[in-house]
């Protein structure tokens, strides 16, 4: 006899199968999420009873499972698809690594799902998700595990909750002008005058100028065009807010400073969005924009190749 239940003192329903599986947690509180969990607990209780089914013959960590992953499935991607990946498997690498993969559960997963939306957008939390739910339907099917855990996890639309809408840059240089925090002053000029992500940007380092920033997001390298406005900080450009909580207070304080000066409600991130319009309305069509600051583009050596003349542009367009 297969049933779904709930026992006193616990809030989550419980499976068992007589005779095959013994009682265990689903971790899930509502009927509809343990019913889809049923099912696959089910299909493994008849091939139990069928002789079909085998126990894994060994226990991984989630690190391993990765390790593993790269190996026999990664090695068959594109090596710009993989970079992508990467950053989005490393995640839940850095915050389950050590479990063994037997131990997660679609509870681990949910609180997952909210640190990744209080870290990230939508957007990059989908994505997130996906690469791992990838991941771990790989251990499904080297019979490392009946179920996914990322299953029953309802993932967050792709579109923007609240796009982001440029406006012009001089209301930008206003605040970079008006705020009295040096450092601010530093970080927002760089956000402005590079396009670079907020992470990137705290983090600029004298050899991405020479060699290219290999970018947090993307993995993905682009050259650093550095106008006279930027040149002339010296220095000051450079490891500017390195973590992720002095960003955050600075992009507090921006968006304070905005709201005040001229009541709009705004974020880092929309910076990148005012240069890359900026670029667009000055000539350079989306391809080439995508490369100058970074994006993913069919034009591989725009910026390399020319970036003198983009640096001469941008003076003007930022004079």
């Amino acid at each position: 006899m297969r049933q779904i239940f709930k026992i006193k003192r616990s809030p989550f329903y419980y499976y068992e199968s007589k005779g095959y599986i013994k009682r265990v947690s689903l971790g899930v509180k509502d009927m509809e999420s343990a019913k889809k969990l049923k099912k696959d607990l089910d299909d493994r209780a008849n091939r139990m009873r069928l002789g079909l089914y085998k126990e894994p013959e060994k226990t991984l960590t989630v690190k391993e499972l990765f390790e593993e992953f790269d190996r026999f499935v990664m090695i068959g991607k594109k090596d710009k698809y993989r970079k992508q990946l990467y950053p989005l498997l490393n995640r839940m690498v850095d915050m389950f690594g050590d479990y063994n993969i037997q131990d997660i559960k679609h509870t681990h997963m949910e609180d997952f799902k909210s640190q990744c939306l209080n870290d990230v957008t939508n957007k990059t939390t989908h994505n997130i998700l996906s690469a791992n739910k990838e991941m771990f339907n790989y251990a499904v099917y080297c019979g490392y595990l009946s179920t996914n855990p990322l299953h029953l996890i309802k993932f967050p639309s792709r579109k923007p909750t609240n796009p982001r809408i440029p406006f012009d840059h001089s209301y930008v240089e206003r605040c970079i002008e008006d705020t009295d925090n040096k450092k601010d002053k530093v970080f927002w000029s760089i956000l402005l005058y590079t396009g670079l992500r907020r992470n990137d940007a705290g983090n600029l380092k004298p050899e991405h100028i020479a060699q290219g920033i290999v970018q947090e997001k993307s993995s993905e390298t682009r050259k650093v065009v550095l106008i006279d406005k930027l040149l002339k900080m010296g220095d000051k450009i450079f490891n500017v807010y390195p973590t992720k909580s002095m960003q955050d207070d600075s992009l507090t304080r921006y968006k304070e400073l905005m709201f005040k000066l001229y009541g709009i409600k705004t974020d880092i991130h929309t910076i990148s969005h005012i240069t890359a319009s900026l670029l667009v309305n000055n000539g350079y069509d989306r391809s080439q924009v995508g490369e100058i600051l970074g994006k993913s583009s069919s034009i591989k050596t725009y910026a390399h190749e020319n970036y003198q003349t983009i640096k001469n542009n941008m003076e003007v367009m930022f004079d």
